[in-house]
């Protein structure tokens, strides 16, 4: 199906952007078009215009700094460019582990070469794959507007399902993540564990985990789940029972699974997400599984001996 006649304006800079998202009736941004463009050709949407942004240098890029334990990501840095980023600066996948394990299994090789990161996250996707990896990055949004910028923590900025904080005249302009940090003795881990959508390659069930284990103990965790739910979620119930687990006690593995079954209790039955290809029914059955690999991933990748 063909989309709906539109204007086109490509905007060199984020201030002609915000003017244009403005000025010009029924405009919606445009970077990777993922999100934007199979709906127009769905009939799911009709703009009249759209801001391309995917050219604005000032949005993309990576900036580490070690110091406070924070990477910034342009909101139209590619996924593909984080890859990049992650090979030639192994520190980046040391700080932010899911995230770039996330990234690695989002959709295909096309996909990755031209979706964004500012812009799977301002999708509000139920089922994409940055959000929970964001959720246990701790990872914050900055938006910009007429009004000013302003800058809204991952939780508060996905407010539902294909709903987030920014309005229709504003523009995502990056996203700030942090890194897991402890004692100078600790180690900080993390993993994401998917079971992928047979067409579009979305994460049916997705959950990304991030630990911080000294001397053997798991000091602390952070667990959360993409496609259970209408939006991306944090799972407390696990974190809770995994916290303090001396990983190097007989019992640790037994421990770990028990609290992985309690998962499903974090997806209220009014918040539970289904479709044909796997039911709500089937997520929250599994979704325990993958929350034990995703943190059985992290732990492998430490010298803990389990």
């Amino acid at each position: 199906m063909f989309p709906p006649p539109f204007d086109y304006h490509r905007a060199s800079s984020v201030t002609e952007a915000l003017s244009l998202l403005e000025s010009v009736p029924e405009a919606t941004v445009l970077a990777g078009g993922h999100a934007l463009l199979p709906d127009l050709k769905a009939g799911k949407a009709d703009v009249g215009a759209v801001v391309d942004v995917s050219r604005v240098s000032t949005l993309s890029g990576v900036d580490i700094d070690a110091s406070t334990g924070t990477v910034t990501v342009g909101a139209t840095t590619t996924y593909k460019d984080l890859l990049e980023a992650a090979k030639t600066t192994p520190e980046l996948e040391a700080m932010l582990p899911s995230v770039i394990a996330a990234t690695r299994v989002l959709g295909d090789r096309q996909i990755r070469s031209r979706g964004t990161v500012g812009g799977n996250l301002a999708a509000g996707h139920p089922d994409s794959d940055l959000p929970a990896p964001a959720l246990v990055a701790n990872a914050t949004v900055e938006i910009r507007g007429a009004e000013g910028t302003r800058t809204l923590p991952v939780e508060t900025f996905l407010e539902g399902p294909f709903e987030t904080a920014v309005g229709d005249d504003e523009l995502v302009t990056e996203v700030r993540f942090e890194a897991g940090r402890g004692p100078d003795s600790s180690t900080v881990t993390g993993a994401y564990q998917k079971s992928t959508h047979p067409t579009s390659g979305y994460a049916m069930v997705g959950v990304a985990s991030r630990l911080t284990i000294d001397d053997g103990v798991v000091e602390e965790i952070r667990l959360a789940a993409n496609g259970v739910a209408e939006t991306a979620t944090r799972l407390p119930s696990v974190e809770e029972q995994v916290l303090g687990i001396d990983l190097e006690s007989e019992t640790a593995k037994e421990e770990i699974t028990a609290a992985t079954d309690l998962a499903a209790d974090d997806i209220p039955e009014g918040a539970q997400r289904g479709d044909g290809h796997a039911p709500a029914s089937y997520r929250t059955a599994v979704l325990g599984t993958f929350v034990e690999r995703a943190i059985d991933e992290a732990l492998d990748a430490t010298e803990v001996d389990r």
